[in-house]
């Protein structure tokens, strides 16, 4: 019988794990079902209310809300290469209001209506 070691991931380590993730778009799951996902709950995503997108990896899912929403979206991650990549990707459109780490977005002391995890 062989020895299992446990492994505890660090903070750092989970975050060098998101920040090569976000090279890989096509394994998110909202990159591959994101417009079905605000489809699915777009009754509960009013025009004017403030989303909040937490654990949001590059974005895809915060993307879509904003391409089929009214909605004011705030994205945050744990990984800063993420965070870079939601912003570059949801910074176009008019009702993004950012994207933050975790740690930026407490200090924040923002309120949401609704909040997303994925």
């Amino acid at each position: 019988m062989q020895n299992l070691q446990e492994n505890t991931w660090t903070d750092e380590e989970v975050k060098r794990f998101w920040d090569y993730q976000s090279t890989i778009p096509e394994n998110y799951f909202t990159y591959q079902i994101g417009d079905k996902l605000v489809d699915f709950f777009r009754e509960y995503i009013k025009d004017d209310i403030f989303v909040l997108d937490y654990g949001a990896g590059a974005g895809f899912f915060s993307e879509q809300v904003l391409k089929k929403t009214n909605a004011k979206i705030t994205s945050c991650d744990f990984s800063p290469e993420s965070v870079k990549k939601e912003i570059e990707r949801c910074s176009k459109y008019h009702n993004y209001q950012g994207g933050y780490t975790v740690d930026e977005l407490i200090k924040q002391n923002k309120k949401f209506d609704l909040i997303f995890l994925f």
